[in-house]
């Protein structure tokens, strides 16, 4: 004769044990403080992962402006800024001999720096000592545009023969198709002198904010620039 169990309509044989209602609201109070903890953790996690992808393309467009001084015997730089499609783009450019203006360096392509990364000026125009000046919040584009510049020997430089760099606002990656435009000259700065120093901060967050002063003292990084190899060292902001 076949035995069968005893099961209510819930599924559950009379006298097992059930969760009462307290017991319910203690695992899920625990399962939100779970998730206090790991949230917080993982966004900390994913953004300096960012954080690292973007100095590596950073540094490895650095590495490519010097060699590229260096093979063509000539001023090169890398220029970065937000791009026509409000991402943040770096390029090495390098000095056309007959006309003396920057022009991207044949073999070279611009790369979109990965996430809402970007970086900035760290000069006096924008930076006292450890402290953001409070003209980042309204010059915030020109902030993001600058340019790092070596000299023939692979040294790190801020002037082409003493005078800031001057481009080509003609050639196609500022005036180009959507396909090979990549800047907008009508809303960054050009032909500025080179910085020494960059901030690294989340370009698109800044974009959104109003106090950007505030929030680039609280989480933008100062990094150096080897002036002899390029090579970037990074400084805490105090």
């Amino acid at each position: 004769m076949k035995r069968t169990r005893n099961i209510t309509k819930s599924g559950r044989r009379p006298g097992a044990p059930a969760f009462t209602l307290a017991e319910l609201l203690v695992v899920t109070g625990v399962i939100v403080l779970a998730m206090g903890i790991v949230v917080p953790s993982l966004h900390g996690l994913f953004n300096a992962r960012t954080d690292r992808e973007a100095e590596g393309v950073f540094a490895a467009m650095l590495t490519l402006a010097r060699g590229t001084a260096i093979e063509k015997q000539t001023y090169a730089l890398l220029h970065g800024g937000t791009g026509d499609d409000g991402a943040y783009w770096v390029g090495v450019f390098s000095q056309d001999p007959a006309s003396g203006k920057f022009v991207p360096a044949a073999g070279t392509t611009p790369k979109q720096i990965a996430g809402h990364m970007g970086f900035g000026e760290v000069s006096t125009r924008y930076v006292s000592g450890s402290s953001y000046l409070g003209s980042i919040d309204d010059d915030w584009e020109n902030f993001g545009a600058l340019n790092v510049i070596f000299a023939s020997d692979g040294s790190l430089t801020t002037t082409v023969d003493g005078l800031p760099p001057q481009f080509d606002p003609t050639h196609a990656v500022f005036t180009g198709a959507s396909r090979v435009k990549v800047w907008d000259v009508g809303t960054a700065t050009l032909n500025e002198t080179g910085v020494r120093a960059v901030t690294v901060y989340e370009h698109k967050l800044l974009k959104l904010r109003t106090a950007r002063q505030a929030y680039l003292q609280a989480s933008g990084r100062f990094i150096v620039i080897n002036p002899y190899t390029g090579q970037l060292i990074e400084d805490e902001v105090e």
